[in-house]
């Protein structure tokens, strides 16, 4: 049995792309409050915050809080707890935080695969591989590219090697070709 982790790398990206939106969102918000405040400045003028500034520190205290709390607690926390089986028979994905997840298929069920690597996926950890199975489906995602080769490799030679046997088979009664 291999067990297989998330790649940290799209961990560290994941961050550094919300913080960077989430400086443009503040910029943006800041921009409309200034525009407001050049549109309406007798409204502006009063002691104390306006309506609109209330609601711009808002959302801006909202999204701060969403990103701490989400890509600073949460994500980790899921990067942790990611694993990853390929065994001879089964393929197994662990993941979540606060609710487990736990998938199971048969490597003899699975039909085919599909991987998908993002853009710079050898540095950035954004590999996913779909493997679509007799009535489902399941993924794994967020891998290293050697890593998703290997479990891709290793899977196309599960299927060859039944589709093998299968040809070499010899048929049975009452089968046809």
């Amino acid at each position: 049995m291999k067990k297989y982790y998330a790649d940290r790398n799209s961990l560290n990206i994941l961050r550094v792309l919300s913080l960077v939106l989430l400086i443009v969102i503040g910029i943006v918000l800041k921009y409309v409050l200034y525009i407001l405040q050049k549109r309406y400045p007798d409204y502006f003028a009063i002691e104390g915050n306006t309506v609109a500034e209330v609601i711009i520190w808002s959302i801006m205290i909202l999204f701060t809080a969403v990103y701490i709390l989400y890509i600073l607690i949460l994500l980790p926390l899921w990067y942790n707890n990611a694993r990853y089986y390929v065994t001879d028979k089964d393929i197994i994905a662990r993941t979540g935080v606060l609710v487990k997840n736990v998938q199971y298929m048969k490597l003899s069920a699975v039909q085919y695969t599909t991987k998908i690597s993002a853009p710079l996926g050898r540095h950035t950890g954004f590999n996913f591989i779909m493997f679509n199975g007799y009535g489902g489906r399941m993924m794994f995602i967020f891998l290293s590219q050697k890593d998703a080769d290997e479990i891709t490799k290793t899977v196309r030679l599960s299927i060859v090697k039944r589709e093998a046997e299968k040809k070499a088979k010899p048929f049975g009664k009452g089968e046809t070709e």
